[in-house]
């Protein structure tokens, strides 16, 4: 995201299929993705498949946490804000790699990921073996997207670039209709307000290293997409597990967020709009009331949000 990825409170999802749905609705024909599996490469835990020009690097980063990397001919790009820059994966996580059969399977104490040959196309399923997402054979990762056939009837979360009901006006996501998401576009909302490229249900997340993009998500039809990616070589990662558990993981690959400082913790007055008179007024009330105060904050649009919503440039 433009913006570091501080409102990772808010969760996007995504749609995918063979026959997939643009944004306004609108049939959409999508490349096929990755072909025939030509080589493949085993380092440590990292598994790289090779498929004429294009590359598949699949690894568990975390027992419950499966990263994958598509280079579309050879392409690759600088990861964005989404990911913490200083994150490391060890590549020690105990995780089994069978590449005998089809499919090649590796396997951890939480998850089990099934990759078929021709063409090479990813299943995950948990750790008992139940799929959850898979890629349809007609149609899986691409440049700058990615399609999943998800487990039946999953209800998808997020989408939601504002907290504020009415003004987010895509109706994939309108908050107004509940929390249920059809879908929606990856921004920034009202004056920065949060949105991601994440979507999860009650079983697993995807987070998706993209500044932008767009996402379709029919309910209870198991199918979902991301699309229009910053990224050619698209990277994103698959986390399993509950919420907490999975807001855990994004965190643990977005970054934490810096500790408070100590004055945050204090009792404080949030002004918007006021005048000097007013916020004197107020403060000598609370003297007067001996009401303890540890700040007062001026809340003032100080930002040029502009068209985009990220307020990148201060004002005047």
């Amino acid at each position: 995201m433009k913006s570091a990825f501080c409102a990772i409170a808010v969760f996007l999802q995504i749609f995918a299929g063979a026959a997939s749905v643009g944004a306004q609705g609108t049939p959409a024909k999508l490349p096929p993705g990755i072909g025939k599996l030509d080589q493949l490469v085993v380092e440590d835990a990292r598994l790289t498949l090779r498929a004429g020009r294009d590359s598949l690097t699949v690894q568990a980063v975390e027992p419950n946490i499966l990263r994958v990397h598509y280079h579309p001919n050879g392409a690759a790009s600088p990861r964005t804000q989404v990911l913490d820059p200083d994150r490391t994966w060890s590549n020690n996580v105990p995780a089994k790699i069978e590449t005998g059969a089809d499919p090649i399977t590796i396997s951890t104490d939480a998850m089990l990921v099934k990759i078929s040959k021709d063409p090479v196309r990813l299943n995950i399923c948990d750790k008992d073996g139940h799929e959850l997402l898979a890629e349809p054979r007609d149609g899986g990762v691409y440049s700058g997207g990615l399609r999943f056939q998800a487990a039946a009837r999953s209800r998808f979360f997020g989408i939601d670039a504002t907290s504020i009901p009415g003004l987010n006006l895509d109706p994939r996501q309108d908050i107004r209709s509940g929390l249920l998401r059809q879908g929606g576009e990856v921004r920034a909302g009202r004056q920065g307000d949060g949105g991601a490229p994440l979507i999860y249900t009650t079983q697993y997340g995807v987070l998706i290293d993209s500044d932008g993009g767009d996402f379709t998500a029919p309910q209870f039809t198991g199918a979902f997409q991301f699309s229009g990616g910053s990224r050619k070589d698209i990277e994103y990662f698959v986390i399993l597990g509950d919420p907490i558990t999975l807001m855990r993981g994004v965190v643990d690959i977005s970054g934490h967020p810096p500790l408070m400082p100590k004055w945050t913790l204090g009792f404080m007055n949030s002004q918007w709009g006021t005048t000097e008179a007013e916020v004197t007024k107020i403060v000598e009330t609370y003297r007067a009331k001996q009401i303890p105060i540890d700040g007062f904050i001026l809340d003032f649009d100080w930002k040029a949000w502009g068209e985009d919503n990220y307020g990148k440039l201060p004002r005047g």
